[in-house]
């Protein structure tokens, strides 16, 4: 069986499912989301701050193939459940590529495997 892989390169980016037209089969790109570092006494995490884009240029319209469309479709009800699975832990961010509890998850690339 193969494999799908939707990549979204753009500088610091993520995706949110309001951003993927199906019917259209575009992605909006309206916004980045910046990682600041911050310190914490003993602990250090990030904190993570949403903007526009640095340049005109960096909105703009992706088209997705349908075999993209299709694993996104894919993808969200996978989401659903793993939304119905968290209960109330679950934060809502529209987030695309996320953790198990909704949040915004660093290490997904803004990719589907």
């Amino acid at each position: 069986m193969g494999c799908v892989q939707v990549d979204v390169v753009y500088r610091e980016g993520y995706v949110q499912w309001q951003d993927i037209n199906f019917t259209e089969g575009t992605l909006q790109v309206r916004r980045i989301l910046s990682r600041l570092p911050t310190k914490m006494g003993k602990e250090s995490g990030d904190l993570y701050i949403e903007a526009d884009p640095k340049t005109k240029n960096s909105r703009r319209s992706i088209v997705i193939t349908d075999i993209a469309l299709e694993a996104l479709k894919q993808h969200r009800l996978r989401q659903d459940e793993m939304r119905r699975k968290a209960g109330d832990a679950w934060e809502d961010h529209d987030y695309v590529f996320c953790t198990s509890v909704g949040k915004h998850n660093e290490k997904a690339q803004s990719g589907i495997r």
